[in-house]
């Protein structure tokens, strides 16, 4: 959906990346919803993916916290 936004519509490339996000996780959020109560997830696969998922973004998050912003800008001096 983004590349419409951004190729179709004209949307700036910011606004249309944020807008599919929202939406994404909006929708995944109320689908993850309704299979729960029909008792379609599978709770043992649900915490062996987050006993991996949930580690590594919190790493991720810590270890770009501790890259300087010099770094990531970028920008050649």
């Amino acid at each position: 959906m983004t590349r419409f936004l951004i190729l179709i519509f004209g949307v700036n490339p910011v606004s249309a990346v944020g807008t599919d996000l929202l939406f994404a996780a909006i929708t995944k959020a109320m689908g993850s919803g309704v299979h729960a109560r029909r008792g379609n997830v599978d709770w043992g696969v649900v915490g062996l993916l987050a006993a991996g998922s949930v580690p590594g973004a919190l790493i991720t998050i810590i270890v770009l916290a501790e890259i300087p912003a010099r770094v990531l800008s970028c920008q050649r001096s």
